[in-house]
C-alpha cells in the first residue's frame, strides 16, 4: 500500500504537473505551432524547450505539496475521520495558496499589487487542486479506503522506513540533476 503512495505521487508529479505546467502551450502543440518567441522548432524540439528544468519543479511539487497533502490525508484516515472529496480539494488548494503567499511575499511582492489582481493566484490554486484531487484518489484514495483502519495502522509501522528511502531517492535525483 506505502509503494502505492509512493509510486502514484512520483507519477503525479514527474508527469502530471509538467503537463498541467505547460498547459497554455497546448494549443500550439495541438495545432502544430511549434513557435517559441518567433522561432520555428519541431515537435521534439519545443517539448524539450518547455520542459527544460521541469525537473526542479517537479521535486518541489512532490516535497511541498503532494508529501504533507499525502500525510494530512493518512493522519485524518489513521484517526478515524475520512476527508471528503470537498475537504481533501480544499486541503489541497490551502496547501498550493500558502505556497503562492510565502512565494508571492519573498520573492515577488505580490502585496504590491492591488488584491483583485492577486485573485488569479487562488483560481490557479483551485484549479490545480481540482485537476490533482481526483487524481489521487482514483490512483490512492480509493483503495485505502477500502481496508479496514486497524491493517492500514500496521502498515504504518513499516512506512517511516519507507519515508526515509524515498527521501534518500528524492535527494538522490537532485543531486544528479544538479551536477549535470
Amino acid at each position: 500500500m506505502v509503494w502505492r503512495k509512493i509510486l502514484w505521487n512520483i507519477i503525479a508529479a514527474f508527469v502530471l504537473f509538467p503537463i498541467v505546467g505547460i498547459g497554455r502551450h497546448w494549443v500550439n502543440i495541438i495545432t502544430g505551432n511549434y513557435e517559441y518567441y518567433n522561432i520555428h522548432y519541431t515537435l521534439r524540439e519545443y517539448l524539450r524547450l518547455l520542459l527544460y528544468g521541469q525537473v526542479y519543479f517537479s521535486i518541489f511539487w512532490l516535497l511541498i505539496v503532494l508529501f504533507p497533502f499525502q500525510l494530512i490525508k493518512d493522519y485524518r484516515y489513521r484517526i478515524g475521520k475520512r476527508l471528503s472529496f470537498l475537504y481533501k480539494v480544499l486541503v489541497f488548494a490551502g496547501i498550493v495558496s500558502s505556497i503562492i503567499l510565502i512565494a508571492g511575499s519573498f520573492f515577488v511582492n505580490m502585496w504590491a499589487t492591488p488584491w483583485w489582481n492577486n485573485l488569479l493566484y487562488i483560481i490557479v490554486a483551485i484549479g490545480m487542486s481540482i485537476i490533482f484531487t481526483p487524481f489521487l484518489y482514483l490512483t490512492i484514495d480509493r483503495s485505502v479506503e477500502r481496508e479496514p483502519v486497524n491493517k492500514t495502522l500496521s502498515e504504518d509501522i513499516n512506512e517511516k522506513h519507507l519515508l526515509y528511502i524515498f527521501a534518500f531517492i528524492i535527494i538522490a535525483i537532485i543531486i544528479l540533476f544538479h551536477s549535470s
